[in-house]
């Protein structure tokens, strides 16, 4: 599925499934609360511009927050598991859409940078910590780990080549996806292994639907344009994100 053929108006919409979906299990470490995000949206702030309308947007995003172990929670496992699916898209994508630019000769050096700056935040310390997390897990159901494949992905030479959109340097290229696309095989089977139930898939959701609303309200205006990219497709990714867990408790917006 192409990410942009999205348009504001849906992802908007989809920002306001926000919902919280916690209950009173006295074994769950998590709870559900409300803080500042996309919920209900009002113009707060107006910058003048003669070319793009960026009214800023405020209100109440309400959704599940985890707050849990994910070594003994498996919706606190599933939130990071969906944080390391999300980043991981981006990294992948960023190369993907510069390399379709160049190929169309419409690689600017500021799209470059973009790419550069998607690439570098994706694979940074919150992906690095969200896998420590839930590493524990991975040895305790014998999933095979990837440190080092993640550590990989974040050196300079990894994401250099990830993003030389040169044609000499396509199986460079096609060797980072390909361990974007490694580690993603296995990030599903640790989630096969954890085998979480429909509410914690649902509880897990909501907590990424809530993350990518704190993302877009940084990254749209309040009538839709793209006022930061890079927050832009965080949102974009956390909210794709909640549609992998597993196939049968796909979340549909």
């Amino acid at each position: 599925m192409n990410r942009y053929l999205f348009s504001s108006a849906n992802i908007l919409c989809g920002l306001l499934l926000i919902t919280g979906c916690g209950d009173n299990n006295a074994g769950s470490t998590e709870q559900t609360t409300t803080s500042s995000g996309p919920g209900a949206v009002s113009a707060s702030k107006k910058v003048a511009s003669a070319k793009v309308d960026i009214t800023s947007w405020s209100g109440e995003a309400l959704g599940y927050v985890s707050r849990g172990n994910p070594a003994t929670d498996n919706v606190a496992f599933l939130v990071h598991a969906g944080r390391i699916q999300s980043a991981l898209n981006s990294y992948r994508d960023a190369g993907q859409r510069l390399t379709s630019l160049a190929q169309n000769n419409s690689a600017t050096p500021e799209e470059r940078e973009l790419a550069k700056a998607i690439a570098t935040a994706s694979v940074g310390a919150d992906l690095q910590e969200s896998y420590k997390l839930i590493e524990p897990v991975l040895i305790k159901n014998k999933s095979k780990p990837y440190k080092e494949e993640l550590a990989n992905l974040a050196k300079a030479e990894t994401i250099s080549d990830l993003l030389d959109t040169a044609y000499e340097k396509d199986k460079q290229r096609g060797a980072v996806q390909k361990s974007v696309k490694l580690i993603l095989s296995r990030l599903q089977t640790s989630i096969n292994d954890v085998n979480p139930s429909i509410r914690e898939v649902m509880l897990s959701a909501s907590a990424l639907i809530r993350e990518a609303g704190d993302a877009m309200q940084k990254g749209l205006s309040a009538t839709g344009n793209v006022i930061d990219r890079t927050q832009y497709e965080k949102g974009l990714a956390l909210l794709i994100a909640t549609r992998f867990t597993k196939p049968e408790y796909q979340v549909h917006y």
